[in-house]
């Protein structure tokens, strides 16, 4: 089987994510995650580079955190999501930024747990410079 990862996943809530080869799933369960942030990098830019991956599907760096209750829940949950974008956004930029060039699209989402709906969550490219 061919390593052809074309996705970083960041986060939690990834459950329905099953396609063989398709993604790399950074938990934040390490306090240095974001260094596992840039090795996922790394491995995409690497298949890209190489021909594993198809320049034309594009490259996805997908945040995710889950939650199970509405209020306040969903709203800590949506700003956590938001943090994490802007720091896997901020170490790509810095240690792998030739993997931009292959228009790395962000998706930031917001997981209800209860009803399995992944909830976009809008970030703009100011709040990816505030970190």
């Amino acid at each position: 089987m061919n390593h052809s990862e074309q996705v970083i996943a960041v986060g939690r809530g990834f459950d329905w994510l099953h396609v063989i080869n398709k993604a790399l799933i950074v938990g934040p369960f390490s306090v240095d995650w974001s260094s596992e942030v840039v090795t996922a990098a790394k491995i995409v830019l690497s298949n890209l580079k190489e021909g594993r991956a198809p320049k034309e599907d594009g490259t996805v760096l997908l945040v995710c955190a889950p939650y199970r209750h509405y209020g306040v829940d969903a709203e800590v949950t949506a700003e956590k999501a938001r943090e994490m974008a802007r720091v896997s956004w901020r170490v790509i930029k810095e240690q792998v930024p030739e993997l931009l060039n292959y228009d790395l699209e962000l998706i930031v989402g917001a997981l209800d747990r209860t009803a399995m709906l992944l909830q976009y969550i809008d970030i703009s490219p100011e709040d990816l410079q505030t970190v």
